[in-house]
């Protein structure tokens, strides 16, 4: 799937929605249950989307896909849950993974660029950081007395203690 360029993959996941979709139709005429536990051809779509604005994901986008997509998948925020009405039999069962899965990469592709941003400019999100502590001098009185920086906390303290 990953060595695959992104419209190869596009292409891959539509067959395999359409064949998932069939074959998990057949399993619930089979079984006679709505979504059975045998059907797992759903899960494996939704991960792929997951994952699918990476070319080559690393150890950390794999693990947090994973667990993103199973967060999606258990919550059901909406539309998911809806969904699995909207259309029947086996297309029902893989349309709520395909949002599932849609959530997932969302919030994959939201922690890429954080972590793209912290990794070019460390420095600017210390200083972020610090400007953040500074609206709320509080909050920050605390977290700074602890950094062993004595400027650092002087300069915090009688902020904390004027506001007080």
């Amino acid at each position: 799937f990953f060595p695959l360029p992104l419209w190869a993959r596009m292409l891959l996941l539509v067959a395999v929605f359409f064949v998932g979709a069939k074959a998990a139709g057949r399993t619930e005429k089979i079984l006679g249950r709505k979504d059975p536990g045998h059907v797992v051809i759903d899960e494996l779509v939704g991960q792929w989307i997951t994952l699918l604005p990476f070319a080559a994901p690393g150890p950390f986008e794999l693990i947090a896909g994973f667990f993103l997509f199973r967060a999606f998948d258990i919550l059901k925020p909406p539309p998911v849950r809806a969904s699995e009405h909207w259309l029947p039999g086996g297309y029902g069962v893989m349309i709520a993974d395909v949002l599932a899965g849609g959530y997932g990469a969302k919030a994959e592709h939201d922690l890429a660029a954080i972590d793209a941003v912290v990794a070019s400019d460390p420095a600017g999100m210390r200083d972020g950081l610090l400007r953040l502590a500074a609206i709320h001098p509080r909050r920050a009185a605390g977290k700074t007395g602890t950094s062993g920086s004595s400027t650092s906390g002087s300069s915090a303290s009688p902020s904390s203690s004027t506001s007080s």
